[in-house]
């Protein structure tokens, strides 16, 4: 199976790294996101620019964090066989170096993943398909895979989709707040092609 992986908000808990960050930057004090912009709306605009310079992306994508379930779940797709991409909307000629170190510190001891793309969020993800299945957080991202309706996507529940993304599940589309449920569909789907 041909698997597309999304790192921040999958793999990586962007929120928080990033609110963080900001507040060891500027003391600022946020909450978790409750819904997609809820960051860039809750910091002055001298804020939200600095998380994107290098200074702000070495700090924030440098920073040794995973979801561990999701981790875990990637490492039993890889383990299976399956052709595992890791697709992120990263500026790639500031953040390469840390995405490779992130993988290579949680997927470089198991089986070889098939590829990394590193793509500036103008480039839709599903352009580098077809895939088979998309795990992806970011409702815009799900949407529009969907609405191919050749991609099964799996969605994490977080703060800052939950009201998009909630009770959305269809043909396509499921959502998920333990990602062994989407090792056990693989499972299925597996025996059953």
């Amino acid at each position: 199976m041909r698997i597309a992986v999304d790192i921040d908000g999958v793999l990586f808990p962007w929120d928080d790294v990033a609110r963080g960050a900001l507040q060891f930057t500027f003391g600022t004090h946020t909450r978790a996101s409750g819904h997609w912009h809820a960051l860039k709306e809750a910091v002055d605009t001298r804020e939200w620019r600095w998380l994107w310079t290098r200074a702000g992306q070495d700090m924030v994508f440098g920073a040794d964090h995973a979801y561990g379930n999701a981790v875990a779940a990637v490492r039993e797709l890889l383990a299976m066989g399956n052709e595992v991409h890791f697709v992120t909307h990263r500026d790639p000629r500031l953040t390469l170096h840390h995405t490779a170190a992130f993988l290579s510190r949680h997927f470089g001891d198991g089986p070889a993943w098939a590829g990394v793309h590193s793509i500036k969020s103008r480039t839709p993800k599903r352009a580098l398909g077809p895939w088979d299945l998309m795990i992806e957080d970011k409702p815009d991202t799900v949407f529009d895979v969907v609405a191919q309706e050749n991609t099964m996507v799996f969605a994490p529940l977080r703060p800052w989709n939950r009201a998009e993304l909630e009770g959305a599940d269809g043909p396509y589309l499921r959502t998920y707040t333990d990602p062994a449920d989407i090792v056990e569909w693989v499972e299925h789907a597996k025996w059953r092609a």
